[in-house]
């Protein structure tokens, strides 16, 4: 049985609140049905841990952003290709620090999680399809965002885009962000108030939503407002962590995994202890 919201391959930071409930109810519900004693109670053990991860995640890291009024939120940054990667890590920088800076007013920052390159066959994006293609790579309670060499409009594929923030078709709460070598170095700002709640483009020189955002790039009060409330609902609701709040899903989420193991590992002393003994 495959767990929603679980990339296999990825690391610990794949998993949601969310997917984690999903699992554990799933896992408990088996547990009823399956014919073995010992593969029902580790199922029962397995499943209980992750809603007990679930609930543990769901709380912490919304109430400590309430508190300081702050947040630093995890982006997966996935780079094409893995053999000839289209911008180095001085490009990735560059594009955070222009992102960080846009959104200090906000109280939200944001910092690069480790993340695997893209694998081959995702530099240039010419269809609607490929961008969709990307969802296969998003991974839960982070920002995704993928690097290209280029992207075509869709409307006019003789035209290329520098950035988008994408609604692959399927499921609803999936989005992401695509950027191209294209850009400049605040396309990750603009897209990332695209992700946080302004959906529309600005008409006013100078604001980080407007096509002639110029060189020092900001937020219009209502803007910043839509960003906090956009921010607070995705923590609150699980679908996104803050960085503290990752941390401590992965410490606890190892912790119970421990706990499993060492029970499955008594019950198996115990199972070959019985044996030895008839």
């Amino acid at each position: 049985m495959q767990p929603p919201e679980i990339a296999f391959g990825a690391d610990l930071l794949a998993l949601t609140p969310r997917g984690a409930m999903l699992w554990g109810h799933a896992m408990i519900s088996s547990s009823r049905t399956s014919r073995s004693p010992r593969g029902a109670e580790g199922a029962w053990a397995a499943g209980l841990s992750l809603l007990g991860f679930a609930l543990a995640a769901l709380s912490p890291a919304p109430a400590g952003a309430a508190r300081t009024g702050r947040a630093t939120i995890p982006i997966a940054i996935r780079v094409a290709d893995p053999q000839a990667p289209v911008v180095d890590s001085a490009w990735i920088e560059e594009q955070l620090r222009w992102a960080n800076r846009v959104f200090e007013p906000t109280g939200l920052s944001f910092e690069a999680i480790p993340s695997e390159p893209l694998p081959a066959g995702y530099r240039r994006l010419r269809s609607r399809r490929d961008r969709d293609r990307l969802e296969r790579h998003h991974r839960g309670g982070v920002v995704n965002c993928f690097v290209v060499q280029r992207m075509h409009d869709l409307s006019d594929p003789s035209e290329l885009r520098r950035g988008v923030h994408w609604h692959p078709i399927g499921p609803r709460d999936k989005h992401y962000l695509i950027l191209t070598t294209l850009g400049p170095r605040t396309t990750l700002a603009h897209e990332l108030g695209h992700y946080f709640g302004n959906r529309a483009h600005s008409q006013v020189p100078g604001n980080i939503m407007s096509y002639a955002h110029g060189r020092e790039p900001r937020f219009d009060p209502r803007q910043i407002e839509r960003v906090r409330t956009t921010a607070r609902a995705l923590l609150v609701g699980g679908r996104l962590f803050t960085l503290g709040g990752l941390e401590r899903l992965r410490r606890r989420l190892a912790s119970r995994r421990g706990r499993v193991a060492s029970l499955e590992a008594g019950r198996a002393r115990r199972a070959g202890a019985r044996r030895d003994a008839r």
